[in-house]
C-alpha cells in the first residue's frame, strides 16, 4: 500500500520524531499525502484493515473540492508539494503541465473563468510557501 488518508490512521510516536509533524502551511488537502510520502521515505510499512468501515464526510466542513476553497487549497498544495519534493525543474515542470491541464478544462467548457482563476492563482500562491528551505533539509 503506498498511500493512506490520515482521517483515521494509527501512528507510531517513533515515526514523529524521526520525520516531524504534519505540515501546517498545507493548512487543508494534500496535508496527509505529503506527511505518508515523508513516512515511506523514511521507510514506514502502511498497513490497512480491509475489513474495517469509516464513514468521513468528505468536504463537509470546506464545501467539497469544487467550493472556491476546495479549488484554492487543492490547487495551492498540489504545487506547494510537487515545489516541496520534486526539485526545481521537474516541479516546474509538473506545475506548467498543471496550469495548462486547467486552462484546457476551460477551452473545453468543463469549468468556468472564475474556477480557472482560482486555481491559476493559487498555483502562483504555492511559490509564496515556504518550500525552499523545506526541500533542502530533507534531501
Amino acid at each position: 500500500m503506498t498511500y493512506t488518508p490520515t482521517c483515521c490512521v494509527l501512528i507510531r510516536a517513533e515515526l514523529f520524531a524521526k520525520i516531524g509533524l504534519m505540515d501546517a502551511d498545507y493548512f487543508v488537502y494534500v496535508d496527509d499525502t505529503d506527511f505518508m510520502y515523508r513516512a515511506m521515505k523514511a521507510g514506514a510499512s502502511l498497513f490497512y484493515l480491509p475489513g474495517a468501515t469509516l464513514l468521513h464526510k468528505v468536504g463537509r466542513l470546506t464545501g467539497g473540492g469544487e467550493s472556491p476553497f476546495g479549488l484554492r487549497y487543492t490547487a495551492r498544495n498540489r504545487a506547494y508539494f510537487m515545489l516541496k519534493h520534486c526539485g526545481r525543474m521537474t516541479a516546474a515542470f509538473w506545475i506548467l503541465m498543471y496550469r495548462m491541464y486547467y486552462l484546457a478544462k476551460f477551452l473545453l467548457l468543463k469549468n468556468n473563468l472564475a474556477t480557472l482563476k482560482v486555481r491559476q492563482s493559487a498555483i502562483s500562491e504555492a511559490y509564496r510557501m515556504p518550500w525552499r528551505e523545506l526541500h533542502f533539509q530533507q534531501r
